[in-house]
């Protein structure tokens, strides 16, 4: 699987003219043009060395505040203006369009900066720091990513930190985005007709569309049948993260068929491997069928909503088809079964290889540092998926990553070739849990280590010690 880089977003940056930072353009999909913003400092200077560019910043929360404008609550009834912050995530130095509740960050010119706290997660999430809810972009997507899917970031979580308002107050419940029946055939395969329907249905009308509605929807329902106990963590994923794709979308691409063009990129990047990831695909596509169909479909909307429900309900479905009497091939079935099967035999021969390598008992090199994934070709699932391997504190958000790929830190760099690696309680980020230790070597004069499929290159003034429970740790000198 490779790792999900979630939005690399076509932004039409530069579009608007030359026009002033307050110029207004009445076209949706269109993103302004801003000026290169020079920051007057308001303090004499900052007490330690920013590593982060705060003109580059303020102009994408310009351009932010920009497409929130031009929206000015048209799609959803209001306003959608969020905190950001953009973080460095090796040494945690922030820079924000707001301040913030507490009063943690320095004013800056036109931002506020500061250096976050250990305990404060750091990634492409929601993030709370001093007392106020931010969308948090990591200032690395940039650098690697380049601006569109930088900037596309900072909306997809602004949009986070704004969306349960629209809701109805209900409460979210437990949720995970887990989703471990998709690592079986049948949920897999259900998965992929129903996404393979709905994009044909948006390339129809008339009764071909609604035929092909149906087609999704059966398959849907065949597969929450097989698996009754994923229904609301479909539906939840499906209402956070593919809601916001649609929401994304609909405030900068200026065209249906761009919005479309968008999600199909996605899914053929994403799903071949991570249908865990469905809902950001499923919940997108639900959403502008329901447009379409002039649905009035969000004014009542709760955290427990079935947009596969509503769906059916705006074409009058009364009764679906079973999926076991439709014709199945014409979205290519027999094609979808066998590239499926292939993959979960892949699958269990990597889930293998993760238990043989975490098994209880077995020392570790634990990775203490914030840092983040770069050269990502990987493959990663839920420790969840492997009994035995979780993290000490048994958390099911716990990742392991396996593949080619090197995860840079404040410590130094870990380079992957076969090797694996695991995180504690949250994906990629602060908080790795470790890699293996067995036959590991630390390579004296030299200030690395090797392992089984990995290297480690350390940082000036960093070293590796062992600890009394057997295990490995990096610490600074």
């Amino acid at each position: 699987m490779k790792k999900f880089l979630i939005l690399a977003f076509l932004v039409l940056v530069g579009c608007g003219g030359s026009g002033e930072p307050g110029d207004s353009p009445q076209v949706r999909g269109t993103v302004p043009y801003v000026p290169r913003v020079t920051l007057p400092n308001e303090v004499d200077e900052l007490w330690f060395d920013l590593t982060i560019d705060l003109e580059a910043a303020a102009e994408f929360f310009a351009r932010a505040n920009w497409v929130w404008d031009a929206d000015g609550g048209e799609l959803w009834g209001a306003p959608l203006h969020a905190p950001l912050i953009v973080v460095d995530a090796v040494n945690r130095h922030a820079v924000a369009n707001m301040r913030d509740e507490r009063g943690a960050l320095t004013r800056y010119g036109g931002v506020y900066v500061g250096i976050l706290p250990a305990h404060v997660i750091v990634g492409a999430t929601v993030s709370e720091f001093s007392g106020t809810l931010w969308g948090m972009t990591p200032w690395h997507i940039l650098e690697q990513s380049g601006e569109d899917e930088f900037f596309a970031t900072m909306l997809h979580e602004g949009f986070h930190v704004v969306q349960g308002q629209f809701k109805g107050g209900s409460e979210r419940g437990i949720f995970s985005v887990l989703q471990p029946h998709t690592a079986n055939l049948d949920a897999r395969v259900t998965v992929i007709l129903e996404i393979r329907a709905l994009f044909d249905a948006l390339s129809v009308q008339g009764s071909q569309r609604e035929r092909f509605v149906h087609y999704a929807l059966s398959a849907r329902k065949h597969r929450r049948t097989l698996y009754p106990d994923a229904i609301a963590s479909e539906n939840n994923f499906e209402l956070s993260e593919g809601l916001t794709v649609w929401t994304e979308v609909s405030l900068v691409l200026p065209d249906r068929d761009a919005q479309i063009e968008f999600i199909d990129d996605m899914q053929d990047r994403v799903l071949p491997a991570e249908y865990m990831l469905f809902g950001y695909i499923t919940g997108a596509l639900y959403a502008m069928l329901l447009s379409d169909a002039g649905a009035d479909w969000q004014s009542g909307l709760t955290w427990q909503t079935d947009l596969g429900e509503l769906l059916q309900q705006a074409f009058g479905i009364a009764e679906l088809t079973p999926f076991g009497q439709l014709d199945l091939e014409i979205i290519g079935y027999s094609e979808i079964v066998a590239e499926q099967a292939g993959w979960i035999e892949n699958f269990q021969r990597v889930r293998q290889g993760a238990f043989d390598t975490f098994r209880l008992g077995q020392p570790l090199l634990r990775l203490v540092g914030d840092g983040y994934f770069d050269e990502v070709n990987q493959d990663y699932f839920y420790a969840f998926f492997v009994t035995g391997i979780n993290a000490p504190d048994e958390s099911p958000q716990s990742l392991v990553y396996y593949g080619e790929f090197t995860f840079v830190a404040s410590f130094g760099e870990v380079r992957f070739n076969g090797g694996y690696m695991r995180t504690v309680g949250r994906p990629a980020g602060a908080s790795i849990d470790g890699i293996t230790a067995v036959g590991m070597e630390i390579i004296e004069g030299e200030n690395r280590a090797v392992g089984q499929g990995w290297e480690l290159v350390l940082n000036a003034g960093y070293g590796i010690r062992e600890l009394e429970d057997g295990d490995f740790e990096t610490y600074r000198r």
